[in-house]
């Protein structure tokens, strides 16, 4: 099987991960990983808007200029859907 891992030092930022969406504002979002650390992502206002806090995001974070990033392909799903993945 595949192991779900975001720590960003020790897989060199590779690997995708669940993030749930803890918070949004205009300039950005706050994510928990699934090994509970935070971190915020800068985004544009029209990106932002489009989530919710609880949506499950499934996607790769990267160290960036800005901070931390998403990298690549971005899944988004409504937090409902937790119940599907287990």
């Amino acid at each position: 099987g595949l192991a779900l891992s975001s720590s960003l030092q020790a897989r060199g930022g590779a690997g995708a991960t669940i993030l749930r969406v803890e918070e949004v504002a205009d300039d950005g979002f706050g994510v928990q990983d699934d090994e509970g650390e935070s971190h915020w992502l800068p985004a544009p206002a029209s990106t932002a808007a489009l989530l919710r806090e609880g949506d499950l995001l499934l996607g790769t974070l990267q160290p960036s200029a800005r901070g931390t990033a998403l990298h690549g392909l971005v899944v988004a799903l409504p937090a409902d859907a937790e119940s599907l993945i287990g």
